[in-house]
């Protein structure tokens, strides 16, 4: 699988996972749906990206950049879910440990079929 193709598969799993459970989770409203489907095409691309990269230059430190980049996407994601969600009564940041914990479990199985 191409770089590219990589980065579509998982832009396009990680928008249906965390669209799916926000709703579930309250996030009800077009305009907060519309919030969750742009912060995820702003981190997840970038998160791929540099996790590819790092995997290709410097395998030993996978697992550590994995860790930093996620926890970046965490934290971005939900200082903007604290910012512009009006609908979810859930607490932003959890929101976003969720909606981040889930599309990378589903992440990590897909990979693991491929």
């Amino acid at each position: 699988m191409s770089l590219l193709e990589a980065l579509a598969v998982s832009l396009g799993l990680t928008l249906l996972v965390e669209l799916l459970l926000a709703f579930s989770l309250g996030v009800w409203t077009r305009r907060d749906l519309l919030f969750v489907l742009l912060v995820n095409v702003a981190t997840n691309p970038p998160v791929v990206y540099l996790y590819a990269l790092v995997c290709f230059r410097a395998p030993a430190l996978r697992f550590a950049v994995l860790a930093l980049l996620e926890a970046a996407a965490f934290a971005l994601e939900g200082f903007v879910y604290s910012r512009c969600l009006t609908s979810c009564t859930r607490n932003p940041f959890f929101l976003s440990l969720l909606l981040n914990a889930a599309s990378f479990a589903a992440g990590s199985f897909v990979s693991r079929l491929f």
